[in-house]
């Protein structure tokens, strides 16, 4: 009989230790698939964003170029600083209906300088959008807000600077992978 108790206790421990072992397995590859979740944007906003990205809603999965999206409207600016047919200075701007996207690219140098501005629908600027940037390579996404001045996504660094004038951020952008110098 305390045999048959001590086999049982035996086996019990083991079940228990197995799935703490599957446990915790499982929860270091959830925390790995959420570590790109940024701190700043919401859960559903996260998820929501995730939706279109993982249905390739604007056709640039796995392209290494930097998105900005305005999460209420859905509008798409690509930042492609990757592109080497074209190498030197040149002027973008590019209208949409609520957002702008405006400033000088360089591809020889890999920087966008510029800005983003933006209309509320009844024409006043002040009401600023929610704008995503996000690494269409990696998958990294991070809301734009106020007090964040820089931060990196994969290999592009972003700096952004809200303006004292409602209606627009200041936007510096470059490319800057370990191998490119």
């Amino acid at each position: 009989m305390r045999v048959g108790l001590a086999v049982l206790f035996v086996l019990a421990v083991a079940m228990v230790l197995f799935y703490a072992a599957v446990f915790y397995v499982r929860l270091k590859e959830l925390s790995r698939e959420y570590s790109k979740i940024p701190t700043n944007m919401s859960y559903a906003d996260s998820m929501k964003l995730d939706g279109y990205l993982d249905q390739d809603y604007w056709g640039m999965a796995g392209r290494d170029c930097l998105g900005i999206i305005d999460l209420g409207t859905l509008e798409m600016f690509c930042v492609d600083l990757k592109d080497t047919e074209y190498l030197g200075p040149g002027y973008e701007l590019i209208q949409e209906d609520v957002l702008r996207l405006e400033g000088r690219i360089d591809t020889s140098r890999r920087y966008f300088d510029g800005r983003i501005v933006w209309k509320s629908q009844d024409g006043e600027g002040d009401e600023a959008p929610e704008i995503c940037m996000v690494n269409f390579a990696t998958g990294e996404k991070m809301l734009l807000e106020k007090p964040l001045r820089a931060f990196l996504l994969g290999d592009y660094y972003i700096s952004c600077h809200y303006e004292e004038e409602p209606g627009q951020v200041e936007l510096t952008v470059f490319y800057c992978p370990p191998d490119f110098y």
